[in-house]
């Protein structure tokens, strides 16, 4: 049995999570402590990007929205009274 390899492999994984990890906390560290003229303007830079995704989800959001009340509508004017069966017509 090679557990040597394994073993090894299993460790490699680990270490590579926890530079990840480590890179991670490092960009939000950089990002949080600096100054207030470099977040406005990564901020500027990335709103433009976030508008052209959001606004599709928006207007898909509106007609669900606005689909539900115009069913709501219909459903309102339904009289209270059961329907009358097609049999005793």
């Amino acid at each position: 049995m090679n557990r040597g390899g394994v073993i090894a492999g299993a460790s490699s994984q680990i270490i590579s999570s926890f530079l990840r990890l480590l890179l991670f906390f490092a960009r939000l560290h950089s990002f949080l402590c600096a100054p207030p003229m470099t977040a406005v303007q990564t901020l500027r830079a990335e709103f433009r990007p976030t508008l052209r995704l959001a606004i599709p989800l928006v207007l898909a959001e509106l007609g669900w929205m606005s689909m539900a009340i115009v069913d709501t509508m219909m459903v309102g004017r339904l009289p209270t009274a059961p329907w009358p069966s097609p049999q005793s017509a």
